[in-house]
């Protein structure tokens, strides 16, 4: 397995979040309060969806776009329960901000995992 550093990871993340928040923006507006509003709106519906996307391809279409996928580190398939905990390490992840720890846990992990990988026992790996 060819494990993903953090650069297509990060576009991929990037794709997902657009992919979500044009919509929203749509719906809600770019007025006064429409930040928060999308904000509170946006991060659930961020967090199920990147969840079902990779607990039922491994990847979501981000990662798709970019040739990236969830495996279990044994290579098996991502589970639905590894995709919920991956996911909602996001939280711990992106401490203090813009990603910086899980940037850091890529970088120096063997497998080139974030927070939210070693606790779910999953790697991001290159598609052939």
């Amino acid at each position: 397995m060819e494990y993903e550093h953090s650069h297509k990871r990060a576009l991929a993340c990037l794709v997902d979040i657009f992919l979500l928040v044009i919509p929203i923006m749509m719906f809600v507006g770019t007025g006064e309060g429409a930040e928060r509003q999308i904000t509170l709106i946006a991060t659930p519906l961020y967090l199920i969806y990147m969840i079902l996307t990779e607990g039922m391809y491994g990847q979501s279409l981000g990662k798709k776009l970019f040739g990236i996928k969830v495996l279990m580190v044994d290579g098996s398939k991502c589970s639905f329960k590894a995709a919920i905990v991956r996911n909602l390490l996001r939280i711990v992840d992106a401490l203090p901000s813009l990603y910086i720890v899980g940037i850091l846990a890529i970088t120096f992990t063997k497998k080139r995992q974030r927070i939210g990988d070693l606790a779910a026992k999953t790697v991001v790996v290159r598609v052939r």
